[in-house]
């Protein structure tokens, strides 16, 4: 069993707005995932205040930084590999990535930065910021 806290006031608390502390207990850690996803847009809270506890174990298991990919963090992986390799214009991996960005969430990465995405969308294209993709080079470039 797992059980979803959030950090308020120094602390990890189970008092959600009123929220009964069994509506966030979940028997497998996807749906604790969904669940805590679901805090974090509603309740307008920041990503590493959701967090997963083991009910056995009484341990926190992660926040949901650790189970869940934002735009964000992606964004800021892909600008860093745009400044390195093509500073003061856009190398194609940047191009196609916010493209992607634009055309599965309705808008630019800056507008949508606190979505998360699907987990394969976000290790796709972490590789590629990261210059570890088979489809682009380390400068950023399309391979053929």
């Amino acid at each position: 069993m797992f059980h979803i806290k959030i950090h308020r006031d120094g602390v990890w608390t189970d008092d959600i707005d009123g929220t009964a502390p069994e509506a966030n207990r979940f028997s497998s850690t996807e749906a604790a995932i969904e669940g805590a996803s679901f805090l974090y847009r509603e309740h307008d809270l920041k990503i590493d205040q959701v967090a997963i506890f083991d009910l056995v174990e009484g341990d926190i298991i992660g926040t949901l930084d650790s189970f869940v990919w934002i735009v964000g963090e992606i964004h800021d992986h892909m600008r860093d590999l745009n400044s390195n390799v093509a500073p003061g214009s856009e190398c194609q991996a940047y191009a196609d990535f916010v493209r992607e960005v634009c055309d599965k969430f309705g808008g630019y990465p800056d507008q949508v930065r606190d979505l998360i995405v699907p987990q394969t969308f976000g290790e796709y294209w972490t590789a590629v910021g990261f210059g570890e993709s088979d489809d682009y080079d380390g400068n950023g470039a399309r391979k053929q």
